[in-house]
C-alpha cells in the first residue's frame, strides 16, 4: 500500500484552541454600520500585515503572485 505523511500546524498556545482558522473579515461595512467600532470594542484585533500565495507541489511551493484589488489581496483586513 501507499505510505502517507500527514503534517498538523497548531498556531493556539494549546492544542485545539484555535477554532477557527484562516478566516479574514474585510470591515467596510462595520465603518458604514458602526464608524466607532473600534471605540465600542469589537474583537478585531490583528490587522493583515502581509500575504503569501502559493502552489503547493509533492516536493516544493512555487510563489503565486497577489494582485491588488483581488480578492486575495487582504490588505486593510483583518484576521478573526
Amino acid at each position: 500500500g501507499l505510505e502517507h505523511r500527514v503534517t498538523v500546524l497548531e498556531k493556539a498556545p494549546l492544542i485545539g484552541a484555535h477554532t477557527l482558522s484562516g478566516a479574514v473579515l474585510e470591515p467596510r461595512a462595520l465603518f458604514e454600520l458602526f464608524p466607532d467600532w473600534e471605540e465600542r470594542g469589537a474583537p478585531l484585533h490583528t490587522p493583515v500585515s502581509s500575504d503569501r500565495m502559493g502552489y503547493l507541489t509533492e516536493s516544493s511551493r512555487l510563489p503565486l503572485p497577489i494582485l491588488s484589488g483581488t480578492p486575495v489581496d487582504n490588505h486593510g483586513n483583518y484576521i478573526v
